[in-house]
């Protein structure tokens, strides 16, 4: 039997969320019987991610794929899930991520119910916290919900998927991976806009450009802008951040990458008004990161915002100038008068 529903974990040496991850899927999937299957891809994690796989299939079936070598983020998160899932649907969700006690039963009744729609909008929970104990965690162990993602707590669907984007005051939406649920045939039809360079470049550099930064994002924005899609508004995973290797960089790749997201966005024919909410709440939400960019020596991430580049983009928005004139008037007089100079 072909599942419905394919959950996709890719990681890399975070054993102990990992067993937390699977730990909140296990009574899940065993009462789901074969509409979904679970899968894991591990990149050559050199912890005891291997043993923690072994303990979840003790309790169900899980796929597990080792890498031959990391193969880096952009590489793990699009390959396997293209050439291993079985299911019409996939939903790929992180190896530090909690899947709430009733979720994929909900889901699965929601999507057989709209079973014409290509592609579903997950609500979530995001916190900060960083278990490194193995103790495991639970969506119990977080009584009170201090960030959804979302406001809207209803089910609906939308007549086009960029809609979405004006049911939240958050940042970077889309940017996130347990946001989206999939039909496969459609994602794989798309993989093919990140390119083999592209990942191989990012295997070597990561964080290379904003498509192997977020591939995700970028396929599933060329299979669905414009398109209807159904937004799942009760939150039903908890993101949990705080620990990721990128955190010191998140402030510089929000302004440089996800303003480039954006761009991508407009350029696929996105509804303008909606390009110009997503971008209005990067900007709002940037002030202090921007000042700190330029007012912090070595600042992490610098490197990835161009002024110049972000002046000739987003000259017309005022938002984006009350986030560029955070930073000292001697700076900004430099940096303006580069970009004559240089232009």
């Amino acid at each position: 039997m072909t599942p419905l529903l394919s959950i996709y974990i890719p990681t890399f040496n975070r054993a102990n969320m990992l067993k937390s991850a699977i730990f909140s899927l296990i009574p899940q999937i065993k009462k789901t019987g074969d509409l979904v299957e679970l899968i894991i891809s591990d990149n050559y994690s050199t912890d005891h991610t291997q043993q923690v796989v072994e303990w979840g299939k003790q309790h169900i079936p899980i796929r597990y794929f080792k890498n031959p070598r990391n193969m880096g983020f952009t590489y793990n998160l699009i390959k396997p899930i293209s050439e291993n899932a079985l299911g019409e649907f996939g939903w790929i969700i992180g190896d530090d991520d909690i899947v709430i006690e009733t979720a994929v039963n909900v889901i699965l009744n929601i999507i057989r119910s709209n079973e014409t729609f290509d592609y579903f909008f997950v609500n979530n929970v995001s916190m900060e916290y960083n278990n490194q104990t193995g103790e495991l965690t639970t969506a119990k162990d977080f009584p009170e919900w201090t960030t959804v993602i979302c406001d809207d707590l209803t089910n609906q669907s939308v007549k086009y998927w960029e809609e979405i984007i004006t049911f939240s005051k958050i940042e970077a939406l889309f940017s996130s991976m347990v946001q989206h649920i999939f039909r496969l045939s459609k994602w794989r039809e798309n993989t093919h806009i990140i390119s083999d360079q592209e990942i191989y470049q990012a295997e070597k550099t990561p964080f290379y450009s904003f498509s192997t930064t977020f591939p995700h994002s970028c396929i599933i924005a060329k299979m669905m802008i414009g398109k209807p899609a159904f937004y799942i508004g009760a939150p039903q995973i908890i993101q949990l951040g705080g620990h990721q290797e990128w955190d010191s960089l998140w402030g510089a790749l929000l302004i440089a990458q996800v303003l480039e997201l954006s761009d991508y966005f407009e350029e696929l024919g996105a509804i303008k008004k909606y390009i110009d909410m997503y971008r209005n709440l990067i900007f709002r939400a940037s002030s202090r990161i921007f000042y700190n960019l330029w007012t912090t020596p070595d600042s992490p991430g610098r490197e990835y915002v161009s002024i110049k580049s972000l002046v000739w983009r987003y000259w017309k928005y005022p938002r984006f100038w009350e986030m560029v004139f955070s930073i000292p008037a001697s700076i900004m007089k430099k940096q303006i008068s580069q970009i004559f100079t240089n232009s």
